[in-house]
């Protein structure tokens, strides 16, 4: 899918990417690509739960999304056991995804390595990994001031295992042998108290890390193991959260507070923000998806 290209989904309707398929999408800076509903009055802009979702199944292989932008939906990506290939990984770069009614970005056992995007305003979680797989997250942006209804759960879950039904009707337990998440230079944050929720059931690995990043916690994040440099319940002064504008204000505590080296190490090249600015130009890196830019 090239610049510019609009897809526009019915009620309930969505995209499946299956056994042997992938999908690539390839916006620009000035041309994104777009996933939303068909119902294109005023009122739905902003709208959640007008489609599905899209669903990245097992055995599809190699997706990627750049300069893309998928919202109003009930699920943005669901992403399910792909960590068997471990070559196969799904890519986000310069990618927003926004306006679900339950999930932004859904995984199990999967591989993620994602960059300056966006994951925002969700019913239940922003982001949820699960059971199993390898995550890298760098300078994205998790923000969740979901409004239309009552909202108790932590934006943001990595857990090591599941629970689901089973198919004689009662509840089971879904585990994997490893799970290792990382997020460098990132931003989350919300309008619950408790944004972050890192489940550990015994018996599997779980590897997580995050550094230099802004988080809205209860947890203490003094332990420099898995809490590198990162700041904790400072609000990132984002311009507009009402309007899903997450670039950072005048005063925003992100400013200058990244580390190059995230920049640098990334497999993704992320020197530019997705609005073009240069991170390595300046002292250090901002925080979160965007670099500000002073007026």
């Amino acid at each position: 899918m090239g610049p510019g290209c609009n897809i526009h989904f019915h009620q309930n309707s969505g995209l499946w990417v299956y056994k042997g398929g992938s999908i690539h999408v390839n916006g620009d800076k000035d041309s994104l690509v777009t996933f939303q509903g068909d119902r294109l009055e005023y009122d739905y802009r902003d709208l959640p739960g007008q489609w599905d979702r899209i669903w990245i199944n097992e055995g599809s292989v190699n997706n990627e999304f750049n300069y893309a932008v998928i919202q109003n939906g009930f699920i943005g990506i669901q992403l399910e056991l792909m960590s068997q290939d471990m070559g196969n990984t799904l890519v986000l770069n310069n990618t927003v995804i926004q306006n679900m009614s339950r999930w932004g970005l859904f995984t199990i056992a999967s591989r993620v390595r994602a960059a300056n995007s966006v994951f925002a305003n969700c019913a239940e979680n922003t982001l949820f990994l699960s059971v199993g797989g390898e995550y890298d997250f760098r300078h994205c942006t998790f923000a969740d001031y979901w409004n239309h209804t009552i909202r108790q759960d932590p934006s943001f879950i990595v857990s090591n295992h599941l629970v689901v039904q089973s198919p004689e009707g009662g509840l089971q337990i879904l585990q994997g042998d490893l799970i290792k998440a990382y997020f460098g230079n990132c931003i989350v944050y919300g309008n619950v108290e408790e944004e972050i929720i890192l489940a550990n059931e015994e018996g599997t690995l779980f590897n997580y890390e995050f550094e230099n990043c802004i988080l809205k916690t209860l947890l203490d994040i003094s332990n420099d193991p898995f809490f590198i440099k990162c700041r904790k319940n400072a609000d990132p002064l984002f311009v507009d959260y009402t309007e899903n504008n997450y670039r950072i204000d005048t005063l925003s505590p992100a400013i200058d507070s990244g580390n190059p080296e995230i920049v640098n190490a990334s497999l993704i090249d992320i020197s530019l923000d997705p609005d073009g600015n240069s991170r390595v130009s300046d002292e250090a890196p901002d925080i979160g998806t965007y670099e500000f830019i002073p007026e």
